[in-house]
C-alpha cells in the first residue's frame, strides 16, 4: 500500500511540477494566439487556421497545445492551453485587435472617415530589367529562405512613386491590410516628429514620463532624443526566446506596455549606449497620446488626419493595449501599397505626393542619421545602411549607402533608397528571415530596374495592375 501511495505522491509531484513549468508557456502563447488570430482574422481577413498555422505554431512546438475559438458575433478570439492561461483578444473597428489585460480595454477615440483605398499607379519596367526583377520576386515567394519556408505575402516595387512590380500570396490583395511588427516604430518616430516641429514637444529637454518625474530619480535625465536614438540606458530585454523577458511580458501580458517599460531601471548613462529596445518605443507612443490630449487631440484620429490622409494611406488600423496607448513598438497594420506609401514619405524628405511638407525634412533627416553609438546601424526609430561591414549588421551589397529601412519581426521589410527613388516592401511570416536572403535579390534588380528606366530612350509605357 505504501509503495502505491508513494507513486500517487510522485505522479502528483510530477503533475504539479508540469504544471508550474506549463503556466507562463500557457499565459504567453495563449494571449500571443488570441491575439495573432484576433488581427489576423478580423483585421487582415485571412482564415484563422491559416494564421495559427503560420504566425503561431512555428514558434514553437509546444504552441500546438494551444486551443483557441473565434466568437464571430462579439468579434473576439480566446485561448488557452486546456484552461491554464486564458486569454482573451477583442476586435474594434477602427483600432484593430486588444488583449484584455486587468479588465475591459480604455476607450480608444475615433479615427475619423478613412478615405476609400486608391491603388499607386503603376508603368513597366524595361524588359530584360522586368524579367530579372520578376524572378527575384519569384524565389522570394517560393524560396525557401535561409533553408526555412518563404512564407511571403506580399511584395512591391515602386520607382518614382509608381509600381513596377508587385505580387501577392494566394487570399492577399492590394488592400490586405498586413502587421509590421517593429516597422511601426518608424511611424511612431514620424508622430514624435510632427509633434516636435508643432512645439509640443523638446527633442532635448528631458522626456515628460511620470515614472521619472522625481528630482531624484537619474531616468529624470533621459530625452526625447534618447528615446528617439535608442541611447536612453534603460535596462530592457529584448529576448523573444525567453517567455519572461521583458519585451514578451510587455506585449502579452501587460495591461499598459509602455508603464511596464517605463517601469525599467537604468543599466547605462543616457546618451553613452544603444539598446534596441520595443519598450523605448511604447514609452514614445504614451508620450503622443498624451501631449495630443493635452491639445485636445486624440493619437488615433492625428495619425489618420495629420500623417496617412495627406499621403494616401487608407488601409491602417492602428491597435491599442487595454490602457488605450497604441501599441508603437509592434502592433499597426498596413497594405503592401500604404507600406510603401510610408517609404516614399522617406525618399521625398517628409513631403506628400502633393507637395505639401507632412513631416518636417530636418526631421526625416535626424532620423536617418546614424545614433553615434551604432556604427551606422540606426539611427532614429529607422535601420540603416552604414554599418560597418565586419559588425552584426553589415551594408547591403550592391544598395546604396542611404537606403533606409523599416524592418520587423519575421521578415516585414520596406527599404526607401532616395537616391534611387526606389521603395521596395516585403511582408510574410518568415522565422529564418534575414535582409539579404530576403530580400537583397529583390532590392538589387529594382535598382537594377531603375536605373535602365531612367536611362534615355527606355522610359516605358504606363501598364495596368
Amino acid at each position: 500500500m505504501k509503495w502505491v501511495i508513494g507513486v500517487v505522491g510522485l505522479v502528483v509531484a510530477a503533475a504539479i511540477v508540469a504544471v508550474w513549468q506549463l503556466s507562463p508557456l500557457a499565459k504567453v502563447g495563449s494571449a500571443y494566439s488570441a491575439k495573432a488570430v484576433c488581427s489576423g482574422v478580423f483585421v487582415s481577413g485571412m482564415d484563422a487556421d491559416r494564421v495559427f498555422a503560420e504566425e503561431v505554431e512555428p514558434i514553437d512546438s509546444a504552441m500546438g497545445l494551444v486551443g483557441y475559438r473565434v466568437d464571430e458575433d462579439e468579434k473576439a478570439v480566446r485561448a488557452s492551453i486546456y484552461g491554464l492561461g486564458a486569454s482573451t483578444a477583442v476586435y474594434r473597428p477602427e483600432t484593430g485587435c486588444t488583449l484584455l489585460a486587468g479588465g475591459e480595454p480604455d476607450p480608444v477615440s475615433s479615427v475619423g472617415n478613412a478615405q476609400s483605398f486608391q491603388p499607386l499607379p503603376a508603368k513597366a519596367a524595361p524588359a530584360v530589367a522586368d524579367a530579372d526583377l520578376d524572378a527575384a520576386i519569384n524565389a522570394a515567394f517560393e524560396g525557401p529562405i535561409n533553408g526555412g519556408p518563404a512564407q511571403t505575402r506580399a511584395i512591391v516595387v515602386v520607382h518614382d512613386g509608381q509600381v513596377i512590380a508587385e505580387r501577392y500570396a494566394d487570399g492577399v490583395d492590394q488592400q490586405t491590410a498586413l502587421k509590421g511588427w517593429s516597422m511601426n516604430k518608424t511611424l511612431t518616430g514620424l508622430v514624435i516628429g510632427m509633434l516636435v516641429e508643432r512645439g509640443w514637444l523638446e527633442l532635448d529637454a528631458p522626456a515628460p514620463v511620470e515614472e521619472w518625474s522625481s528630482a531624484d530619480d537619474p531616468r529624470a535625465q533621459i530625452t526625447l532624443r534618447h528615446l528617439m536614438t535608442m541611447t536612453s540606458g534603460l535596462g530592457f530585454d529584448e529576448s523573444y526566446g525567453d517567455l519572461q523577458s521583458d519585451v514578451v511580458q510587455m506585449l502579452f501580458t501587460e495591461r499598459s506596455a509602455a508603464a511596464r517599460a517605463a517601469d525599467a531601471p537604468l543599466a547605462h548613462e543616457p546618451g553613452v549606449h544603444w539598446s534596441y529596445s520595443s519598450g523605448t518605443t511604447n514609452i514614445l507612443a504614451r508620450i503622443a497620446r498624451n501631449t495630443l490630449d493635452q491639445h485636445g487631440r486624440s493619437w488615433a484620429e492625428f495619425m489618420q488626419s495629420e500623417l496617412f490622409a495627406p499621403i494616401g494611406v487608407s488601409t491602417a488600423v492602428m491597435e491599442a493595449d487595454s490602457a488605450g496607448d497604441f501599441v508603437g513598438s509592434s502592433f499597426g497594420y498596413l497594405s503592401a501599397q500604404d507600406w510603401a506609401r510610408i517609404g516614399m514619405l522617406l525618399n521625398n524628405q517628409g513631403r506628400a505626393p502633393d507637395g505639401r511638407q507632412i513631416v518636417p525634412a530636418d526631421w526625416i533627416a535626424f532620423m536617418a542619421t546614424d545614433n553615434g553609438r551604432s556604427e551606422g546601424q540606426y539611427g532614429a526609430q529607422l535601420w540603416l545602411n552604414r554599418s560597418d561591414p565586419a559588425g552584426d549588421d553589415p551594408p547591403m551589397d550592391g544598395v546604396p549607402a542611404d537606403a533606409m529601412f523599416l524592418s520587423g519581426h519575421d521578415g516585414q521589410l520596406v527599404a526607401a533608397i532616395p537616391s534611387a527613388d526606389v521603395v521596395v516592401v516585403r511582408l510574410g511570416e518568415t522565422s529564418t528571415w534575414s535582409r539579404e536572403a530576403g530580400v537583397g535579390d529583390v532590392l538589387r534588380a529594382a535598382l537594377n530596374a531603375a536605373n535602365m528606366v531612367g536611362q534615355e530612350g527606355l522610359e516605358p509605357p504606363t501598364r495596368p495592375l
